[in-house]
């Protein structure tokens, strides 16, 4: 089919000292207040900051600012994969304006 992309573009309108990457599958074992435990399949910096979007059980897509507090490898089923755990931050901008970089399914 012409012009049918498996993954979506990403364009960037203005020029940044960062470094963007996109996760697009992540596993949210648990969530306790603001701290959440994530399994995925890239690893990750302490101290890195990102926006997690995740699909509750309603269906109703959430959104929220988290930062590395540690990455630790783990195998499953033969894989290696990464278990993060994040707790939420205070970002003052509005993530939808001025987005950084996500770990979920871009909508």
């Amino acid at each position: 089919m012409v012009d049918r992309r498996r993954f979506p573009r990403y364009v960037f309108l203005a020029s940044a000292d960062a470094h963007a990457r996109t996760v697009s599958e992540g596993l949210v074992e648990s969530q306790d207040g603001d701290h959440f435990v994530v399994t995925t399949t890239e690893t990750a910096t302490k101290g890195e900051e990102f926006v997690m979007r995740f699909t509750s059980p309603s269906g109703e897509v959430t959104a929220c600012a988290v930062r590395v507090t540690s990455s630790t490898p783990v195998t499953s089923e033969g894989v290696m994969r990464f278990r993060l755990t994040l707790s939420v931050v205070t970002v003052s901008q509005d993530w939808r304006a001025d987005p950084i970089p996500t770990l979920g399914r871009s909508q």
